[in-house]
């Protein structure tokens, strides 16, 4: 069985102070192995966490995002397991023409900004996510900071998408990789 913090009600700062206390038991869908958790946000309905875990597949850590909807009550005969649960994987990779370089860590994020930026049709408005990513515990550790636009994780979760392919291929240009701003 694995676990996951979950409670009927709690707002996104209380879920950060107390993971290690509320813990419910979900199914395949829900948490792997050992997940930590750098950050937690509401956006209108919904909340997010950014997350890495032990992926079984991957041999390895993979950084996610999850989705839990606020007013998710849990099932019936236990409210603490969560009902409504998804999550996606987060790609932060540096590319070139011979291979690419993964960032799999994901270790702290902001909450969602407004940024303004002016384009040659005018100022535009987008809502990123800007996340500090690393390298596993290698021998050279390296950090990357990456911007994911919240219009972009929202319609991931939409189409019921991941960022890495089902095999775990990541193979640029992919509908599955969540571009970097």
């Amino acid at each position: 069985m694995t676990t996951v913090i979950a409670s009927p009600g709690l707002n996104s700062d209380d879920m950060l102070e107390t993971c290690s206390s509320l813990v419910a038991q979900i199914t395949e869908s829900g948490l792997n192995m050992d997940p930590y958790f750098a950050q937690i946000y509401d956006d209108k309905n919904e909340t997010y966490v950014l997350m890495h875990e032990i992926d079984e597949n991957f041999k390895g850590r993979l950084s996610r995002i999850a989705r839990v909807c606020n007013n998710d009550n849990g099932r019936r005969n236990n409210p603490y397991i969560l009902a409504l649960f998804a999550k996606v994987s987060l790609n932060c990779s540096i590319w070139n023409d011979q291979a690419a370089f993964q960032f799999d860590i994901v270790e702290l994020a902001t909450h969602p900004l407004n940024v303004e930026y002016n384009q040659r049709t005018g100022n535009k408005s987008v809502n990123l996510l800007y996340a500090v990513f690393s390298t596993p515990n290698h021998v050279f550790k390296i950090s990357a900071i990456c911007a994911f636009a919240l219009d972009d994780i929202r319609q991931a979760f939409l189409n019921n998408a991941s960022f890495i392919d089902p095999k775990g291929q990541v193979t640029p240009p992919s509908p599955w990789i969540l571009n970097v701003s």
